[in-house]
Formats: structure tokens, C-alpha cells, sequence
């Protein structure tokens, strides 16, 4: 008896901690790179950066198992976007696209999808004022998405570099 309860003892004292540490299991949120349907490869450039923002983002994150979509287009074909979101069992789905209004504006728009609802939870749409704002813009939404996510407040700087004149070693 004595035995039993002792070696009882030792399996609870090495399993307790063990289901105390463990971490949570993180949300599965899948990817798919925002598209340039403009027709413009002129803006590809800038599509491309918001994937990377938007990537490096949430690996710094380190709450969500993020994970890239390719080839998937939700606007195009929502339930056949929404069963492949629902076999790979993703949490949530982050997507967007840009495309120019009737006054040839570029326009960008970012949605996610949340499985749990069953639906859009989350849109935004931005119309740039001119391209001078595209970039301020772009980070400005990856901002709120991210946020929304994380609850954590994210921000973007700049790191500026001045040439004083003086050569000196930068090590």
C-alpha cells in the first residue's frame, strides 16, 4: 500500500508541473498575401511590403501559429475559401487586396475571417488621398489588424542615419 501511494506521489510530482508550464495552444491564423487586382504592376511593390509587415508582425508576436496561404482567393470564391479554412482548422484568416475606385484611387481593404463566427469579424477599407500617404496608410492598417489580434499595442519608426563627416570605425 505504502508503495503505491508513494510511487503515486512521484508520477503526480513529475506530471503536475508538467501540465502547469505548458503553454496555452496558440490560434491557428492563416495568411493569404494581400493581391494587387489593380492591374497595375506599379503597385505590386506595395502589396508585397504589407505581406512582409504583416508576416514579420505576427512571428515577432509569438502568440499565433501563423501560417501562409497561397493561392486562395476569398473575394472571388468565399465558400470555397471558407471550407479550406475549415479543413486546415485555422482560427482566424487575415486577407485583403488592392484595387482602384471609379476615380482611378488606389483603395485597400484587409478582413478577417474568424471560424469560431463563422463570418467576417473584421474589415477595413482605405482609400488613398494621393501615394504619398500609400506607405503611412498601409502600416496604419497592419497596426489596427495586429492590434486587434494581440491586444498589444504595435507601432512603427523610423531609424534615421546621419553622416556627420567624421569617418570613424562603427563597431
Amino acid at each position: 500500500m505504502t508503495k503505491k501511494l508513494f510511487g503515486l506521489v512521484i508520477l503526480l510530482a513529475f506530471l503536475i508541473p508538467g501540465f502547469l508550464s505548458a503553454e496555452p495552444p496558440k490560434a491557428k491564423v492563416g495568411f493569404i498575401p494581400i493581391m494587387n487586382s489593380t492591374g497595375d504592376v506599379v503597385f505590386d511593390a506595395l502589396c508585397m511590403g504589407m505581406n512582409d509587415t504583416l508576416t514579420v508582425a505576427f512571428v515577432f508576436l509569438k502568440q499565433f501559429d501563423l501560417e501562409v496561404i497561397p493561392g486562395i482567393d476569398p473575394f472571388t470564391d468565399q465558400d470555397e475559401a471558407v471550407r479550406y479554412y475549415k479543413l486546415k482548422k485555422l482560427d482566424y484568416v487575415i486577407y485583403g487586396r488592392a484595387t482602384l475606385t471609379d476615380n482611378d484611387q488606389l483603395s485597400l481593404n484587409l478582413a478577417v475571417y474568424d471560424r469560431a463566427e463563422d463570418k467576417i469579424s473584421f474589415e477595413l477599407k482605405e482609400d488613398m488621398k494621393g501615394s504619398l500617404n500609400m506607405f503611412e496608410t498601409a502600416d496604419s492598417m497592419i497596426e489596427e489588424v495586429g492590434q486587434t489580434f494581440s491586444r498589444i499595442h504595435l507601432g512603427f519608426g523610423t531609424l534615421l542615419l546621419r553622416n556627420t563627416g567624421v569617418e570613424e570605425d562603427i563597431r
